[in-house]
């Protein structure tokens, strides 16, 4: 499972390696921003209100830098059917269950790269632009329990209906989701939304969310690679 694993980040590289210097630029304005672009102190807002606009803008550049560098995962799909991957790989000593394995936790490595350096720059702005810690750390790791649960189901459905549309369902899913976190956001800034069940939200759903989309997509997936393609 190591080669398969390795085959997909060693197709993503170049890639993920420019994404990674990409998301710099917005995280670095951030920070030359003060962590809070147009919030000043003079604004009419409180301050507990500033703070959770400053905490929103840095969890915007988290969803958008881990959804989008991500998603280069998929090039892998089209990748491994183009060259005749797809397969080959039927014919080697390889089981369904390192196939799909392999593909999911290279996913998993990328999704934890990317919300690893997110979470550098948010502990940073919250340390010195006294951001409230707790949400900015929570909002990365959120983020990319959210990328799990859009992501990983793409690759067994593709698996199974064939690539041609595989970059529209991953573009339908992230509006899809994309939706609901823009109505958690406008619930929470008008406090219809209580911290507390802001947190069963975070701490609890996300991640039983993100834990079955794994089982899932992993049923899935290695039933579609035992099965004639």
């Amino acid at each position: 499972m190591k080669g398969l694993i390795l085959k997909d980040i060693y197709s993503v590289r170049f890639q993920i390696f420019a994404a990674f210097l990409l998301m710099l630029l917005p995280n670095i304005m951030l920070m030359m921003a003060g962590g809070g672009m147009a919030v000043t102190e003079d604004s009419f807002l409180s301050a507990e209100e500033m703070n959770l606009i400053r905490a929103m803008i840095y969890g915007i550049v988290n969803y958008t830098t881990i959804t989008v560098y991500s998603s280069f995962l998929l090039n892998t799909l089209e990748d491994d059917t183009r060259s005749g991957w797809m397969k080959m790989q039927r014919t080697m000593p390889v089981s369904g269950t390192q196939i799909i394995g392999g593909k999911i936790l290279a996913t998993l490595m990328i999704i934890g790269l990317l919300t690893g350096v997110s979470l550098i720059f948010n502990i940073l702005a919250a340390l010195l632009f006294d951001i409230g810690l707790e949400l900015m750390i929570a909002l990365p790791l959120c983020c990319g329990l959210l990328q799990i649960i859009t992501l990983c189901p793409v690759f067994p459905i593709s698996m199974k209906i064939g690539t041609k549309y595989t970059t529209a369902l991953y573009v339908s899913l992230v509006i899809l989701f994309a939706i609901a976190m823009g109505v958690l956001l406008i619930s929470t800034l008008a406090s219809d939304i209580s911290e507390s069940t802001l947190r069963i939200c975070m701490y609890g759903a996300l991640p039983v969310l993100a834990g079955a989309a794994l089982a899932i997509s992993f049923a899935a997936g290695k039933k579609s690679c035992e099965t004639d393609i």
